[in-house]
């Protein structure tokens, strides 16, 4: 999977491990020096400051919205897609509106389930194959599908129930 910069998006640990902050010359430069950290699982790189935060993958973080910062993110879950089911529960949001409303981007499946490798709290990413739009959600340990064609869905790891779609 190619690496996702989302610009604009500062990340904002609110529990977990802050490994590191270093200089870096550019988004790509910060992360590099994730990808050669082996516990790096999420950085923030400040283009002002030209600084690298990185974090592990204990981080529990959420996003801030601002210009000045870029993010990226190596989540190695295993990602299992089903065609044809959206699943219930909230979606991850941001002062009342849903995550990918904030991001000023073009959605296409592969773009929704990096976004969903890069938040950590996402569990499952949602791409409506007609209206060419995503959504996050967070983690339930057993869920259940409901039958739409125009979805695909992609549960990030295994470590889930699924039951058998309703319709």
């Amino acid at each position: 999977m190619d690496p996702l910069h989302l610009n604009g998006l500062r990340v904002v640990s609110t529990s977990g491990d802050r490994l590191w902050q270093r200089p870096a010359t550019s988004k790509e430069d910060c992360a590099q020096k994730c990808v050669a950290s082996a516990k790096c699982k999420l950085v923030s790189y400040n283009k002002q400051a030209k600084t690298c935060t990185a974090y592990d993958e204990d981080v529990q973080a959420k996003f801030a919205f601002d210009e000045d910062y870029s993010s990226y993110g190596q989540w190695t879950e295993t990602a299992n897609k089903i065609q044809g089911v959206t699943f219930p529960g909230t979606d991850i949001s941001y002062d009342g509106q849903p995550i990918v409303d904030w991001l000023k981007i073009t959605w296409t499946e592969q773009i929704c389930m990096q976004v969903c490798h890069i938040h950590p709290r996402c569990s499952l990413a949602m791409f409506n194959t007609k209206t060419n739009k995503c959504q996050l959600k967070s983690r339930n340990t057993k869920i259940a599908p409901t039958t739409n064609a125009n979805y695909v869905s992609i549960v990030m790891g295994d470590d889930y129930e699924i039951e058998s779609p309703r319709k």
